[in-house]
Order: C-alpha cells, then structure tokens, then sequence
C-alpha cells in the first residue's frame, strides 16, 4: 500500500470539511496528516515524514507552506519522494505556473495516475535577520530590494484586508516612499551594477498574490529567469498593472529581462531586504544556484 503524508498549515487544523475531503479521497492509501505549529515547523514535519518513506508528500497551504516542505525535502535527502500542493494559503502563486489542481479531488487523480514531472529549484545562500549564515531552497521568486521591504511588512502584518489586497495596499505605499537601491550582479550571463527598485530571481512566474512578473519563467528548463525593475514610479506600476496580472512581459526604459545558472548580488551601499517564496528570508549578500531537476513534482 502506498503511502501519503500530508503537511497541514495550523489554521487549517479545524477545517472539518477538507480533513474529511482527505480521509475519503485517500481511503486506499496508507495516510499520515501533521499539522504546523509554528514558524518552520513543516520543515521538521517534511523531514520526519521523508524519514518514514512516503511515497508522496503534500503541502497543505499557501506558497510558505511548500516552501517549508521543499526545504524539509531537500533536508532528508530522499528527492525521489513526489511532492504535492494543496493550495489553503493566501498567496498560492507557484500553483498558477506548476498547474496544479486546486482540489482534492485533482489531486486523488494525480496520484491515482503518478502523474508528476522533474522541476529546477534555486538554493540561496544569505545572511539571516540574526546575521549569521543561512541558506534556503526556493521554489518559486526570490527577489532583493522593494519585494524584500514588503515582505519584511508583510510579516509583521495581520492581512486583515486579505492576502491580494494587503499585497497591494504595502506595494502602493511602498512605491511612494521607496528610494532605488544600488546593486551589484554577477553572474554566468550578466554582470550588471545600477540603481535598482527590486531584483526578481524567478523560477516560476508569479508572486504577490497574482503579479505575472516573470512571464518566460520555466520550472523544468535548468535557468532562472532575471527580472530588473530599475527606477520606477507608482504611475508606471498603474500603466502596466493590467499586463503584469496577464503575466506579459513589459516593455519599458527600466525592466529588463535575463537568465541565468548563478547570481551573486549585493547592495553596493546596504545590505538588501530579501523576499524568498513570499517570505522574509534575511538580507544581502546572496547567491543563487538552479538545481536542475532537483525534485518530483504533482502536476
């Protein structure tokens, strides 16, 4: 009997309606379901979860969720696991490119059919808001500057007005009082210093509870794709909202597009607030690595 262990985000812990949906959806399988207790606990679950040898494991929650899974992952060293997402969260940006179903049911038949693909991950190293060396696995953007500052609100906020409008209301008041920050790149493909709002290292295409900012991204081609946001204003961010919620690339004076294997990047003047799958993460300097075909993904 195959067997399926599920990491369940906390406040989904009394949605008596989904646990139900999971129990009778995967009635034939051999099921285990842990639910997060705080802050980077599914990292320990997905761990111990691996070290039990289930053959599939599924994140339960929003993009932070499968974040934390992906590193419990990669932690275990068992990669040959297929890995899933149920997507409760309030981003839940990596499943608009991955495609991946949003129900159960979609779900039950993914696995009924061990329908899975090979994706990229890119492993960040960093320093830590404490200030000590810390590394992480992505698997959607990671970004530097302004994303990283919202980020940095954004955990600190409560997202009363829910996850698409908080996102916006921290982007607008961020635009009108953020100043460009000087950056430093390099890279396999690039090497680029200039005055920057936000640097996108992306392995998919969306972030910010729906913003298309990186619309050539590809989870399974071997590359991240770079997007620069040079020195642009709230008015430019209004003119070009309805293409970045389509996921078109922009065609403006400061956004520039790129790829690359590698990347290491640095504020010339400042250490730089980073964002990693929608969470703050720490701070420049960063490098960035893809790891082609690093995991088995549900889709």
């Amino acid at each position: 009997m195959k067997k399926i262990g599920f990491v369940v985000h906390g406040k989904l812990s009394n949605h008596t309606s989904l646990i139900s949906e999971l129990n009778n959806n995967f009635s034939l399988y051999s099921t285990t379901i842990k639910y997060t207790e705080h802050a980077q606990h599914a990292i320990e679950l997905a761990t111990a979860l691996c070290a039990e040898q289930v053959d599939y494991l599924i994140a339960v929650g929003g993009d932070g969720t499968l974040n934390e899974v992906i590193n419990g992952v990669m932690r275990s060293g068992n990669t040959q696991i297929k890995l899933g997402v149920l997507p409760y969260g309030s981003g839940n940006d990596f499943v608009k490119t991955i495609h991946a179903p949003s129900s159960v049911t979609g779900l039950a038949v993914l696995i009924k059919n061990d329908q899975y693909k090979p994706i990229d991950l890119l492993h960040c190293t960093f320093t830590s808001p404490d200030g000590n060396p810390a590394k992480r696995y992505c698997i959607n953007i990671t970004d530097v500057g302004m994303g990283g500052d919202i980020a940095e609100q954004l955990n600190r906020s409560n997202k009363w007005l829910g996850a698409t409008l908080t996102y916006q209301y921290f982007i607008v008041k961020t635009l009108l009082t953020y100043r460009p920050k000087m950056i430093r790149i390099k890279s396999d493909e690039l090497n680029y210093e200039g005055s920057v709002m936000n640097f996108c290292m992306c392995n998919g295409k969306y972030f910010g509870s729906g913003l298309g900012v990186s619309p050539h991204s590809l989870v399974d081609d071997g590359k991240m794709n770079l997007v620069c946001i040079g020195e642009v204003s709230l008015l430019d961010y209004i003119k070009n909202f309805a293409a970045i919620k389509k996921c078109e690339p922009l065609i403006h004076p400061q956004v520039f597009y790129a790829t690359a294997n590698y990347i290491q990047i640095d504020g010339a003047n400042e250490r730089l607030p980073i964002d990693l799958d929608g969470e703050f993460a720490g701070y420049s300097p960063m490098n960035v690595r893809v790891l082609p075909n690093a995991l088995y993904f549900l889709c």
